[in-house]
């Protein structure tokens, strides 16, 4: 139910006639992980998913410590609140329901 249900585990390809992907979930030796990266050829996008309603600032840990491993900003947090902003780090945060791929 919800948002979890589309956790993704080891490696999927998706075809789209506009998008075409790989996803993997990713997880270090220290136990930072992140529920979703998305290959589409450019860089690695890594994707947060939690079930929550408000979002909380410690949401974003995983997503900047991935971007401090691969030297790079942003990434996506989908969670079930009202609210849709892009942060300052360029991390986008968006109800999972109307998050669109193409964001990518």
């Amino acid at each position: 139910d919800g948002i979890r249900d589309y956790k993704v585990t080891g490696v999927q390809t998706c075809a789209l006639p506009i998008f075409a992907a790989s996803f993997y979930y990713w997880r270090d030796n220290k136990g930072v992980e992140i529920d979703l990266l998305v290959d589409a050829g450019r860089k690695l996008t890594p994707i947060e998913m939690k079930s929550a309603q408000t979002f909380n600032e410690d949401f974003t840990k995983n997503l900047r410590l991935w971007n401090e491993y691969a030297h790079q900003r942003g990434g996506h947090i989908l969670f079930d609140g009202k609210d849709n902003f892009t942060r300052s780090d360029k991390i986008n945060v968006r109800n999972w329901r109307t998050f669109d791929i193409k964001e990518i």
